[in-house]
């Protein structure tokens, strides 16, 4: 089948009885706009509510650009997909066969904006994969015969995946990502996985114009993800492509604002990259005692010859009082199980580092094994590298510790998991416990409230009797006390922990350990030992915490990514189950998202409007983020009850939806954010990037540009937007940014300050024509440029 840009995709709807039936085979799109669409729908079983996947279909299908393109070139998208579920790809292609020269032939400027999407979605369950993607699931290898690769080719974005108001998400395995500006570009999608793929990375010699990549300093990325958490991102490859142009910058996997989930970026590989793996903004709990607990973690990666291996980094966008608190998880790895980062182990050489810090808001233990190639020799100061004594077997094989016995396969029965996710909460949930008592002084975490309040007033008094006399308690008391058994597990090492000289007298740990009647869990046997040291007992007590919470979190992810993946259709109410085992914000935020989903607004307002009261410590911008999702619930909740969709807003509530962002880039405001953007091109540059400013946009050049000029603008003409790049000189201290139609009527004003700026000119609402933009300050003139408009 070939498509005509001029024609309509093929949209696929409901086929009459019960649900999408729709299956593509050997077909070739070629040069359309947008050769697929699937507007919202949800299938359900017949004759009941209960939903199902939608059944369409796409194997062995090419979605390709040529010469050929039979009117002036306007390119989009391969796929578009909205509020669908079960779209499966398997050996499809995706590609812009377009090369660079296309653009300066057709008379525009080469930039990225133009080479399109392979899919674009929002709020989309889909996934794209190989012929032997089942086989390798069971355990099995792939034949060597079935070489057929889904790729994604040449493109802006190869996946473009935006979330907004479902927790449904997007899976990749054994894909081809070739020459890309970016192979998978994930907004604020909660659970997404890119399993097994390969990344060729850098061969588009296009200037970078798209909105989306104004902080991207001109870098190729193969992986970019924002806002997003719960991911899979595991046993990829990531190389700069030989057509590359030698300075040409790469990224292997950036990893951007995911807050307070524990992350993986686990067993990839990265290769002659100008980044290997990079976690930036806030990517961690900003919660000083849970930011060594909570966050992002580089896992088990390997490098090789890349110039920065491994960074934590500062994200551009935000004023440098909001950079101080960007940061990853400060505890990479713990004390038991190294984090096992291959390094290329540079030293002397100018720019490059095997770890790179950047952020500042707390110093990064990095705990490694003390051994080549996994030492990190040239570093930042604020690295503190952490060797161990532990040296685990099979570190690498499994996201879950080797102290879980058993190598989880991928089609692990969800029970199993579930049991995991339950175990080390109560372990985690113990140990903070314990914690908070002797070193903070008892901070509110809704884990511990769970097990607390289990406990009758007698423990309560019991306990507070006994700590009272703390730390005179003598040996024969303490095993006195377990042979009572009056004490739940927890109470009684508090009590034992409390009274160090009777624990650390001869033969009682050993007796605690084989002879008492009532035996402690390994976990609170090490933390009574490590009282005997109080500086000890801190970093065992924090290294401990942080493996169950990993740990639970890890075996939540994989428990999330199967139900996600269920043949079945959408299990939202097992999904909402696993995230309420998590109980940190996150959880919570995806705990709304699944009542959204199911209609359950009332109850998704009561979820958020708790957490300050299980966080107790929340800072005034984690306030200010509950408030806007308590804004977003209710502007959903109303939308669902006037019967529209949210590609049904007005131009008044799209203003409604800006006004709530007000230019903030936290969860709600990020799914607030792809909505306007993905139906209504109202879209924000998302914050990342290097270090330095954001990169000028690409100006054409012209006669009279021999020194930098004051005002310029690009896309020129344009359509949508454009940007107005302002220098000012020492001597102009601010100006006004003026944009004034052929009568002289002003259409809209910006304030700008120096050195330099970009201010973006949103142009939707002007009629085609000519407009004059001009900059001046409260005196004089200083500089005005023509700006042409056009349908």
């Amino acid at each position: 089948m070939s498509g005509s840009p001029a024609g309509d995709p093929a949209e696929v709807r409901d086929d009459g009885d019960g649900g999408t039936n729709s299956f593509w085979q050997p077909t070739t799109f070629r040069n359309c706009r947008e050769s697929v669409r699937f507007p919202a729908y949800q299938n359900f079983l017949p004759g009941g509510s209960i939903t199902y996947h939608n059944l369409s279909r796409f194997s062995d299908c090419v979605f390709t650009l040529d010469d050929q393109y039979p009117v002036a070139y306007d390119f989009q998208h391969h796929v578009y997909m909205h509020r669908v579920d079960g779209i499966h790809f398997r050996a499809c292609t995706f590609e812009n066969a377009l090369p660079d020269a296309f653009f300066d032939a057709a008379g525009d400027f080469p930039c990225s904006l133009y080479l399109g999407h392979g899919i674009r979605s929002l709020d989309a369950q889909y996934t794209i994969s190989s012929p032997c993607d089942v086989i390798v699931q069971q355990g099995a290898t792939c034949p060597e015969a079935d070489t057929r690769f889904s790729e994604f080719r040449g493109l802006d974005h190869g996946i473009h995946a935006l979330g907004s108001a479902k927790l449904r998400n997007f899976s990749a395995n054994r894909m081809k990502f070739t020459d890309n500006i970016a192979g998978v570009y994930s907004s604020a999608v909660v659970g997404y996985s890119v399993r097994n793929s390969i990344f060729s990375v850098g061969n588009r010699n296009l200037a970078m114009t798209n909105a989306d990549e104004l902080f991207w300093f001109d870098h190729h990325r193969g992986i970019y993800s924002h806002s997003s958490y719960a991911f899979t991102v595991q046993d990829n490859t990531f190389f700069k492509s030989p057509g590359s142009l030698p300075d040409r910058k790469i990224e292997g996997v950036v990893i951007g604002y995911s807050r307070d989930h524990n992350d993986y970026v686990f067993r990839n590989h990265g290769e002659d990259l100008s980044w290997g793996f990079v976690g930036e903004g806030i990517s961690a709990s900003m919660e000083p005692s849970y930011t060594p607990l909570i966050g992002l973690q580089m896992i088990c990666n390997t490098n090789t010859n890349n110039d920065k291996n491994l960074s934590s980094r500062k994200a551009n966008g935000e004023s440098a009082q909001q950079q101080a608190s960007h940061i990853i998880r400060t505890n990479q790895g713990n004390i038991w199980r190294p984090a096992d980062n291959e390094f290329d182990e540079w030293q002397g050489q100018l720019f490059k580092k095997d770890y790179e810090v950047t952020t500042t808001f707390s110093p990064i233990n990095y705990w490694h094994r003390n051994v080549s190639p996994y030492v990190p020799l040239s570093y930042d100061p604020l690295l503190n590298p952490a060797p161990v004594t532990a040296l685990p077997v099979n570190n690498c094989a499994s996201k879950l510790p080797p102290r879980i016995p058993v190598e989880l396969p991928p089609g692990m029965a969800p029970g199993g998991l579930t049991e995991i996710v339950g175990a080390e909460k109560l372990a985690y949930g113990s140990t903070r416990y314990l914690y908070d008592q002797l070193i903070d002084g008892g901070n509110t975490d809704e884990v511990v409230q769970e097990i607390t309040d289990s406990w009758p007033q007698e423990v309560w008094d019991l306990r507070n009797s006994l700590l009272a006399k703390s730390p005179y308690l003598s040996t024969s008391v303490l095993k006195e006390l377990n042979l009572q058994n009056k004490l739940p597990a927890l109470v009684y090492t508090e009590v034992c922990i409390a009274n160090p000289e009777a624990t650390k007298a001869e033969g009682f740990f050993e007796w605690l350990e084989e002879g008492a009647p009532h035996p402690l869990s390994e976990y609170l046997l090490a933390a009574i030992a490590a009282s005997w040291e109080v500086r000890t007992y801190r970093t065992t007590m924090e290294n401990t915490m942080a493996d169950h919470h990993e740990t639970m979190s890890q075996a939540a992810t994989m428990l999330l990514e199967q139900l996600s993946a269920d043949s079945t259709g959408q299990r939202v109410n097992d999904l909402r189950t696993v995230w309420q085992e998590v109980r940190t914000p996150a959880a919570r935020y995806a705990e709304a998202l699944a009542l959204m989903e199911l209609g359950e607004y009332n109850a998704a307002a009561a979820v958020v409007a708790a957490i300050p009261q299980e966080h107790d410590k929340l800072k005034p911008r984690e306030l200010t983020e509950k408030n806007r999702m308590l804004s977003l619930i209710g502007f959903m909740q109303n939308l669902a009850a006037s019967g529209r969709s949210d590609a049904e807003l007005a131009p008044g509530e799209q203003d409604l939806l800006e006004n709530m962002i007000a230019g903030q880039q936290d969860r709600p405001a990020m799914w607030m954010q792809n909505l306007l953007c993905f139906h209504y091109d109202r879209c924000a540059s998302p914050w990342t990037g290097a270090s330095g400013e954001p990169k000028s946009l690409p100006v054409l050049k012209t006669v009279e540009d021999k020194v930098p000029a004051l005002l310029s603008l690009f896309p020129n003409p344009a359509t949508s937007w454009s940007v107005a790049l302002v220098r000012l000189t020492s001597d102009d201290a601010a100006a006004t940014l003026r944009v004034l139609d052929v009568s002289g009527k002003q259409m809209a004003s910006y304030r700008v300050s120096g050195p330099e700026q970009q201010v973006i000119i949103d142009t939707r609402g002007y009629a085609p024509g000519t407009f004059v933009v001009e900059l001046r300050d409260a005196a004089r003139h200083l500089a005005s440029d023509k700006l042409i408009v056009v349908p």
